[in-house]
């Protein structure tokens, strides 16, 4: 959130709320470009264009009556997007008549999961609702009408209803209970679990110490919806993040008051349909506990690199971390001071590799990869 002085009250928003809305810039939207006077030129050198939100704005934004001034259409400029969200040889600098048509075309049928930005300009008084583009997908304007924010638990999913049961609390990275209601679902793999009498109902709870961690209060009434069961369940759920989807509300309101679910006893934690349990329902893949594992590795090694005072991009941890995965051999190139060596460093660590013991090999080269001295054995 950009604001002139952030200890002051500014235009009837309070420090309080002003924090809120920092936390908001940390949430996400979908939106779609807006059907009249969507694109435009403005005199600073950047492509203006305004996205039609399809979701619920953060709770503390409709509560400010400065922003709710501003109107429902969200503010992009192409120059401050990240280049992989734009068309493919995208010059955000020139002056090219074709520039704002080129971007109206290319935005045109996409959906735009986004997160908002809530400027103050002291200079013309008022709030700006501004947006940063996560990611892009096809739309389906005769299927997607609205979304609803759904939290995913990135848990195996055997974990994960022992945690229910036990009232154990557990991480939502990304659903703020400051910024949002307690839902009334959450998903786990391709299970959606709400109450089974109370649809719309909450059963869950956010600690007070921590927005970001919730627990259930209500494990007797709660039971759990087979998404695979509807048809193009894939693409109803559009995922923000690893911890927050979009469901397309027809679809929300189809699982919430769906009649086959299945129920869990208390006593054992074992999952029953109301007709027959079937293989299918037991078997939970291999695939999903890797993954959950595979998200808490990346997340250590995030604030490990955090930790030393180092500051990366997730989509290049990502990126590297694949990268080793795939390829017997990995290259970061980069100027000097950019971190290379420290974030090989720091992935070794996260592998428990070191020099001491023998299992990793640090050894500086030049950028021509010509060295006098050879990696193994010695010169004779």
């Amino acid at each position: 959130m950009a604001v002139n002085n952030a200890n002051e009250n500014i235009a009837d928003v309070t420090r309080e709320d002003l924090a809120l809305l920092d936390l908001c810039s940390r949430t996400y939207m979908i939106g779609r470009l807006r059907s009249y006077n969507a694109v435009r030129y403005v005199n600073t050198g950047s492509i203006q264009f305004y996205v039609e939100p399809l979701c619920a704005d953060p709770a503390p934004v409709l509560s400010l009556a400065p922003l709710a001034e501003t109107g429902d259409s969200y503010i992009g400029f192409d120059n401050n997007q990240d280049e992989e969200v734009l068309p493919w040889g995208y010059d955000t600098i020139s002056f090219d008549d074709d520039r704002e048509s080129k971007l109206e075309d290319y935005l045109s049928g996409k959906l735009m999961v986004f997160q908002p930005d809530y400027v103050y300009s002291k200079n013309n008084t008022r709030w700006y609702k501004n947006l940063y583009i996560t990611s892009l997908i096809e739309d389906k304007p005769e299927m997607f009408h609205f979304f609803e924010m759904v939290p995913r638990a990135v848990y195996e999913q055997a974990r994960f209803e022992r945690m229910l049961r036990k009232g154990e609390y557990f991480e939502l990275r990304g659903y703020n209970s400051q910024l949002a209601i307690a839902p009334e679902m959450i998903i786990c793999g391709s299970f959606a679990y709400r109450l089974k009498d109370l649809p719309g109902g909450a059963f869950l709870e956010a600690d007070p110490a921590n927005p970001e961690m919730w627990h259930c209060v209500d494990f007797e009434h709660t039971v759990k919806v087979d998404l695979t069961a509807f048809a193009d369940h894939k693409a109803l759920i559009i995922r923000a993040s690893s911890s927050v989807v979009f469901m397309e509300s027809n679809f929300f309101n189809q699982v919430r008051l769906a009649e086959r679910f299945a129920v869990m006893e208390a006593e054992k934690g074992r999952i029953r349909t109301l007709e027959q349990i079937t293989d299918r329902a037991e078997l939970y893949s291999e695939a999903d506990i890797i993954a959950s594992r595979e998200y808490h590795f990346l997340e250590a090694l995030k604030k490990l690199t955090m930790d030393q005072c180092l500051q990366y991009q997730d989509r290049d941890l990502y990126n590297f971390h694949i990268s080793l995965k795939t390829n017997p051999l990995t290259i970061l190139a980069g100027m000097a001071g950019t971190g290379k060596s420290r974030l090989a460093m720091s992935y070794a660590r996260m592998l428990g590799l070191s020099e001491e013991d023998g299992t990793l090999l640090f050894m500086p080269v030049t950028p021509s990869y010509t060295e006098p001295s050879d990696v193994l054995g010695f010169l004779n």
